[in-house]
């Protein structure tokens, strides 16, 4: 495992779900995440990340099911596929197989496939200022991205005139506006993300190196960090609360000839901001 504080980053993800801080309220400050607001611009910058090659675009990539609580309010749950990811054991794989294998009908296997199969996610750690300038104290967030912004970031460093924007001596801050898309995820809007960069390229300031150096996220392993806490193996309840959904709606449509799995998900949202789900890559017909 990485060196990461697990405890303080799990203290952390426990408020993203709810809990609250010292105070008694949620407070988006102290998240890991960056969670930004519509209608507001906000400069980042992104830098070399420690487990990847420093000559290769610093964001990671991994695969996460979306799996529905049966708990009355219709909610999901992002987790961690060991499979897909590292080509290890995936207790949710495992389940969706063995469904799979045992149902002849054609629409319920698809609709199976569309709701949970493995759905790649992408994350990337980037200093994070307010506003449209480099002003202020730089904070270190982890963004999980949406495609578009990630085919939009990946064509800056086919760009010549920019390159490895992360590079720490010669690199470039973006611009990064936030509107609000149509599209609707559990009853609120999905944020849009505009991306341009600046031209001129510079150097992480002191501020920002200080903050590398001393954010325990600097350290973190995404993809093992991921795994850690979203893993099948840490979700308990939720995961047994999916598996009796599954089977229950998996019955009725052995008896109905046609599959009542709920209604499939955005494939572009960014419900989770640890790394967001941007649809599979695999076709349709492939067991899992």
């Amino acid at each position: 495992m990485s060196n990461v504080n697990l405890d303080e980053i799990q203290r952390r993800l426990d408020e993203l779900e709810g809990k609250t801080n010292g105070d008694g309220n949620k407070d988006d400050k102290e998240s890991p995440f960056f969670k930004p607001e519509i209608g507001k611009a906000y400069t980042v910058r992104l830098f070399p990340y420690m487990y990847l090659d420093k000559d290769d675009p610093p964001i990671v990539v991994y695969y996460q099911h979306n799996i529905r609580i049966k708990n009355g309010t219709g909610g999901t749950r992002w987790v961690f596929c060991p499979r897909k990811t590292m080509r290890e054991d995936c207790d949710v794989c495992d389940v969706l197989s063995t469904v799979w294998n045992e149902t002849e009908d054609e629409e319920t296997r698809k609709n199976i496939f569309k709701n949970s199969a493995p759905n790649m996610a992408l994350s990337v750690l980037a200093l994070i200022y307010e506003g449209e300038e480099p002003e202020g104290k730089p904070t270190l967030k982890i963004w999980g991205l949406q495609r578009g912004t990630y085919q939009a970031i990946l064509e800056l460093y086919k760009n010549p005139d920019f390159g490895l924007i992360h590079d720490a001596k010669k690199g470039n801050y973006l611009k990064v506006e936030v509107y609000k898309t149509k599209k609707i995820w559990e009853g609120k809007p999905v944020r849009g993300f505009s991306v341009s960069p600046r031209i001129q390229k510079v150097a992480l300031t002191e501020e920002e190196k200080e903050e590398i150096k001393n954010s325990p996220l600097a350290k973190a392993n995404l993809v093992e960090d991921t795994a850690e806490f979203r893993g099948p193996n840490k979700q308990g309840k939720n995961l047994a609360s999916w598996v009796a959904y599954l089977r229950e709606t998996y019955e009725k449509a052995r008896g109905l000839g046609s599959s009542p799995l709920p209604p499939e998900g955005s494939s572009f949202d960014d419900a989770d901001d640890m790394g967001t789900s941007v649809g599979n890559d695999d076709d349709p017909d492939t067991p899992f």
